[in-house]
């Protein structure tokens, strides 16, 4: 019971860290954001998330939660394409030191291919804004499939926007940035041991901190909604290694408490948020209480 209640904090914890890195992004270019505000984003992402193909609706979910709480472009932008690179740029000094501790060279591989993709990603957008300016000021007159290049579209001006306002912040703001994505990559390979106890964790530090290393990232390249499951195999394959006969039920656990108990929580929340726009929606011109 212990255990749950530690692994529970922890992903509380984690969500808070994630959020805070918002907070501070958006503050540093010159929009306060509330915590609150930036916790139900994150929750929104996770949950959509977990619906949607290599997680492609994450920053969808993340942008109309931080839309409706009064984030310009710019500073949305900002804040999702300082995500990114923040996580990008720490993952793999963050797993480099976990194989310091014993952890398998193997499981840098994960995080360092999710990186290389995501700084990869950042930067051929950049420069395709660069040569392509005008696309910015495009606005397509077909009727459906104009909708879907105007969102497109949308998009470039947030990435462009937010690359931009990166730019302008302070050494304070990306040092706090920096430590809130270290703390929220610390509480993420926690549950692991949480979860196992400290004499199982002492035994194999490296490989219980290492392997969820791997598979946390490595698990958000499967193009599957959810990973389709790949997640649990492999790392239930490599701890039945490590934990005996246990190992299937502690994997279970495990990816619920990284994974699935955010994501339900987002789906709730994404629900509601469904509801309440259905019941002000007007009808026959009246307004529904």
């Amino acid at each position: 019971a212990l255990a749950h209640v530690g692994c529970a904090l922890v992903a509380v914890a984690d969500v808070i860290m994630r959020a805070a890195r918002f907070v501070i992004i958006a503050g540093a270019v010159g929009a306060p954001l509330a915590l609150s505000h930036a916790v139900s984003a994150q929750l929104a992402g996770d949950g959509a998330a977990a619906v949607t193909p290599a997680r492609s609706g994450s920053d969808p979910a993340k942008a109309v939660v931080l839309t409706r709480a009064g984030l310009s472009t710019r500073v949305l932008g900002a804040v999702l394409v300082g995500e990114l690179l923040s996580e990008a740029i720490l993952a793999v000094p963050f797993s480099l030191a976990l194989v310091g501790f014993g952890a398998p060279w193997f499981t840098v591989l994960g995080p360092a291919t999710w990186s290389v993709l995501g700084v990869a990603l950042v930067g051929a957008v950049w420069l395709a804004l660069r040569k392509a300016r005008g696309l910015l000021r495009w606005n397509p007159p077909w009727r459906v499939k104009g909708t879907w290049v105007r969102g497109a579209v949308r998009s470039a001006r947030h990435v462009r926007k937010g690359i931009a306002a990166l730019r302008t912040m302070s050494r304070g703001a990306l040092a706090g940035v920096a430590f809130v994505t270290l703390a929220h990559m610390v509480f993420r390979v926690a549950v692991m041991p949480v979860l196992v106890g400290p004499e199982a964790f002492l035994k194999e530090p490296g490989a219980l901190l290492g392997w969820p290393q791997l598979f946390l990232y490595g698990g958000s390249l499967v193009p599957a909604p959810g990973g389709a499951g790949l997640v649990e195999l492999g790392i239930g394959g490599v701890m039945e290694n490590i934990l005996g006969g246990s190992a299937g039920v502690i994997v279970l656990w495990w990816r619920f408490y990284t994974a699935h108990l955010t994501a339900l929580a987002g789906l709730v929340l994404l629900g509601l948020a469904a509801l309440r726009s259905f019941a002000l929606a007007p009808v026959k011109g009246r307004v529904l209480a």
